[in-house]
């Protein structure tokens, strides 16, 4: 799921007082811990900002589209139980690919804190972006769940798939290749291949929203030839 989350500053919440949340997984004998969690100013959902998630999930309980469970991505709980997922969605303006998975509770993982360069500040209840100094208060709350992990511990090759961890998470082109090849599609001239057709509304819409996110990860770019 790809979108935007617009983090709002909590009000009213007594500083030291801690919240009780639903985990983010069902996972038996799990000691409590201290977490961070950020609300989304447009959704409302609260998130549990979780440094030791490898991704990051929002439930999918309210998913628009098939129950059926998608192979694309395969998530662990600490005792090794597997989480089903329903694919991905997309939200603004921080934007990011959220796994669609059987969790409770919205998870900000590692691989979003560290893309858009965001501090995490437990002791002063704070969200804080790295590049322009602003911060965006929380709450801080009691979280009884395992770190959701996108390798199972048991695996025979766990330790090998984390030496390379790019591998089982979501593709994201953050930094600038080491080579020069570069695929390109001329919008200029007669067509190369075959004549170009109008898309139906809906579609065109669709197709529209997933190139502009492919610009904003760095698979594609635009370059005007003059």
């Amino acid at each position: 799921m790809f979108g935007t989350v617009h983090l709002e500053n909590e009000k009213n919440i007594e500083r030291g007082k801690l919240k009780s949340v639903q985990p983010a997984a069902d996972v038996c004998t799990i000691r409590p811990t201290h977490r961070l969690c950020v609300t989304d100013l447009h959704s409302g959902l609260r998130f549990l900002v979780d440094t030791g998630a490898n991704v990051s999930v929002i439930p999918a309980a309210k998913r628009p589209f098939s129950d059926s469970a998608s192979d694309s991505y395969k998530l662990y709980a600490a005792n090794g139980t597997e989480i089903r997922t329903y694919g991905t969605k997309k939200l603004r303006p921080y934007s990011w690919t959220f796994i669609l998975a059987d969790v409770k509770q919205p998870i900000l993982g590692a691989d979003f804190l560290s893309y858009h360069k965001l501090l995490v500040d437990v002791n002063g209840r704070k969200l804080i972006d790295a590049v322009t100094n602003l911060n965006v208060i929380g709450s801080i709350v009691t979280h009884r769940s395992a770190t959701i992990k996108t390798i199972e511990m048991n695996n025979p090759y766990h330790e090998l798939l984390s030496a390379y961890p790019d591998i089982t998470k979501p593709v994201c082109y953050k930094e600038t290749p080491k080579h020069n090849i570069l695929h390109h599609i001329e919008t200029t001239g007669p067509p190369v291949f075959a004549r170009a057709r109008p898309l139906a509304p809906e579609k065109y819409s669709k197709v529209k929203k997933e190139f502009e996110y492919m610009q904003q990860i760095g698979i594609c770019i635009i370059i005007k030839l003059y």
